[in-house]
């Protein structure tokens, strides 16, 4: 939960932090701290077997708000 105090808004509680280790950019590689991503990135349309930061975004944002539907409608039906 965040409070806005005089226009800042503070974390009261932090609930996940995710880290990883970028190398190269967008033609790199990327790997998570507890091992679990571990990937080759490529730019959108290059040929190569690595994804594109868009796709691992849209994935992460996909993911996240089905969730919170899940959330919402459990919510909604009690």
């Amino acid at each position: 939960m965040a409070t806005l105090v005089s226009n800042v808004t503070t974390i009261e509680k932090v609930l996940y932090t995710g880290k990883t280790h970028t190398t190269g950019g967008r033609i790199g590689f990327s790997k998570s701290s507890d091992g679990r991503l571990d990937i080759e990135l490529q730019t959108p349309g290059a040929a190569g077997k690595g994804t594109n930061p868009e796709q691992l975004f849209a994935a992460g944002w996909s993911a996240c708000f089905i969730g919170a539907l899940g959330i919402a409608a459990a919510q909604k039906e009690t």
